[in-house]
């Protein structure tokens, strides 16, 4: 899992998505869930993906962002004494290859969930999910 977990996160490193341009980015992702999910809700560039629901099992829900702050790194997508470094290898696109990982892992297994939103200056996007 740890190599998955290294490779998910340089290749969402690679992809730019700053606030408002994260298209490409959920393009990837997208199409990733489709692989795992069978039922993908895309709004703009924010992602629902979820599996049929099974009552006897349980729910895992996963949320998470797409977009990252503006700036530049010369070291995008690069492996430097073990730390991966560019934009959002922390916050976000770290945390988004484990939950990558995790729908692998528990594919089949449990209810799995992401929700991604991004954010629009001070407001926030969101889905709510009371009762599907």
């Amino acid at each position: 899992m740890k190599e998955k977990l290294i490779q998910y996160t340089v290749e969402l490193v690679k992809i730019p998505s700053v606030i408002g341009n994260e298209k490409e980015i959920a393009d990837y992702v997208e199409s990733f869930l489709k692989k795992y999910l069978k039922n993908i809700i895309r709004y703009n560039n924010s992602l629902i993906a979820f599996n049929d629901f099974n009552q006897d099992k349980k729910t895992i829900t996963l949320l998470g962002h797409l977009d990252t702050v503006p700036g530049i790194n010369q070291y995008t997508g690069q492996i430097i004494d073990g730390k991966i470094y560019g934009l959002g290898a922390s916050d976000m696109k770290g945390g988004l290859a484990v939950m990558m990982s995790l729908i692998e892992y528990f594919f089949n297994k449990e209810r799995v969930y992401l929700i991604s939103f991004r954010n629009l200056g001070k407001r926030l996007l969101f889905w709510k999910m009371d009762r599907w």
